[in-house]
């Protein structure tokens, strides 16, 4: 009766799920000896790179529930990394900034998920590298 079911291992998507698993749990060690959360560094990364955001607009952006985005806004806001300040246009949105303190932690994170990856994909090649990232994006984009 299971025979005919194609073996999991060779299965596109749990190879994927395992392998976002192991990504995870590699990124979530790097980012632990600088007290971050995978989220928390996003936020970080996006309020580095773009400005301020409302966390409404952090969540959309990674992806992850508002309520996620509100625990670790104020874990950040309480270590003093992010502020908090009014809209200029819209009374009711509330801007999250990156603090001084926060860029720099957001550089380090940064450094220490890119010594990560690097490490993770060392065994592809460059050539490999490439289309696994061109594959993902095809992947994402549909």
């Amino acid at each position: 009766m299971a025979r005919d079911l194609r073996k999991l291992e060779d299965a596109v998507l749990y190879i994927l799920w395992r392998a976002q698993l192991a990504t995870r749990q590699q990124v979530e060690e790097v980012l632990r000896p600088l007290d971050l959360t995978v989220s928390q560094s996003g936020v970080l990364a996006f309020l580095a790179r773009e400005g301020p955001l409302s966390a409404a607009e952090l969540a959309r952006r990674l992806a992850i529930r508002p309520q996620s985005v509100a625990a670790g806004v104020h874990d950040l806001e309480r270590r003093g990394l992010i502020s908090r300040s009014p809209h200029p246009e819209h009374g009711r949105v509330v801007l999250l900034r990156l603090e001084r303190s926060g860029l720099t932690i957001a550089r380090r994170a940064d450094k220490a998920i890119a010594r990560a990856e690097q490490e993770l994909l060392a065994p592809l090649g460059a050539r490999r590298r490439r289309e696994l990232v061109a594959g993902l994006r095809q992947i994402l984009a549909r």
